[in-house]
C-alpha cells in the first residue's frame, strides 16, 4: 500500500473509548499507524492484519491518507539510480540484509499487486540470510523489468538508493 496514514480525531477518540469494539489486531494497527511509513509497512508489523483491515479503519474515518512529503534532494540533478541494470544488480549484491528486506517488502505489493505481492513477501520471509535475500532480489528486478518495464524498475531503484 503506497500511502501513508495518520489517525484522525475520531481515531484518537476510538483509542480512548473503544466504542467500536475493534478486533485486537485492528486496534493494534490503529495504535501504531503514523505517517512515518507506508500503510504496507504497518500491516507487516501487526500479525493478522490485512489490507482489508486498513481499509476498514479508513472507511470508519479513524485514519486518513496524507500527502507524502517530497524527498529532500541535494542541489543539482538527481542521479538516475535505475537506468543501469547491471549497476542495480551490483548494488543489490552489496546491500545489507535489513535495507534490502525493507525495500523488497515495501515495493512488492506496489509492483506485483496485492495477492502476488503478498506471496512475494512470504518468499522474502523464507530467506535464511543475506545471500538468499540478494538472490531473491535479483530475480525480483528481472521480473519487474520483464512485466512492467524500466519505469517500474526505476521506482524500485530509488527505494534502494542511500538516503
Amino acid at each position: 500500500m503506497p500511502y501513508r496514514f495518520v489517525r484522525t480525531a475520531a481515531g484518537q477518540a476510538e483509542i480512548q473509548s473503544r466504542a467500536l469494539n475493534l478486533p485486537r489486531h485492528v486496534r493494534n494497527l490503529l495504535l501504531i499507524i503514523n505517517a512515518t511509513q507506508e500503510g504496507g509497512y504497518w500491516l507487516a508489523q501487526v500479525k493478522g492484519c490485512s489490507e482489508e483491515d486498513l481499509m476498514h479503519l479508513l472507511a470508519e474515518g479513524l485514519i486518513e491518507p496524507v500527502a507524502e512529503p517530497a524527498p529532500a534532494r541535494a542541489a543539482g540533478p538527481a542521479p538516475d539510480v535505475a537506468v543501469d541494470y547491471q549497476a542495480m544488480q551490483q548494488q543489490i549484491r552489496q546491500m545489507d540484509y535489513a535495507t534490502l528486506y525493507e525495500a523488497l517488502n515495501g515495493y512488492a505489493k506496489q509492483a506485483l499487486g496485492l495477492v502476488r505481492g503478498y506471496r512475494f513477501s512470504l518468499e522474502v520471509e523464507k530467506c535464511a540470510g543475506p545471500q538468499e535475500l540478494q538472490a531473491l532480489a535479483l530475480r525480483f528486478i528481472e521480473r519487474v523489468r520483464a512485466e512492467q518495464g524500466t519505469e517500474a524498475l526505476k521506482r524500485f531503484g530509488q527505494m534502494l538508493a542511500p538516503r
